[in-house]
């Protein structure tokens, strides 16, 4: 009987540093994704030289990249979107901050933690 007891206890143990190791890789996943869109999303701001409004080719480019890389927006956004774009006007010229959003749920134990991820274009002269 001891050895059963002991027995049900690592399962225990090891089911647990499982469901650790898991909910780690999810959360690593998650935030690359949310990392590679942010530098996507940057890097076609920057080829288009700014983001001037939401009837333009920047804007259509990065629809159709958040659709073709699975970036799930009903799960990674907050109430204004999957991400935003703030513009920043300096002496210098203009620069774009652009937010990703990370998620990651647990409803079985009601984990719901939602973390933005930031990130600038370079200054753009303004004309």
């Amino acid at each position: 009987m001891r050895e059963a007891v002991g027995g049900t206890l690592l399962i225990n143990i090891m089911l647990i540093f499982i469901a650790i190791y898991i909910a780690f890789l999810a959360v690593a996943i998650n935030y690359s994704m949310a990392f590679k869109v942010k530098n996507h999303v940057i890097s076609i701001i920057e080829e288009n030289e700014g983001y001037p409004g939401h009837n333009n080719e920047a804007v259509a480019r990065i629809d159709e990249f958040l659709a073709t890389i699975g970036y799930a927006p009903h799960k990674m956004q907050n109430e204004e979107g999957e991400y935003t774009i703030e513009t920043k006007v300096t002496p210098r010229g203009t620069y774009y901050v652009v937010t990703t959003y990370i998620a990651f749920d647990v409803p079985i134990i009601g984990l719901d933690f939602r973390f933005p991820i930031k990130g600038e274009t370079r200054i753009m002269i303004n004309r």
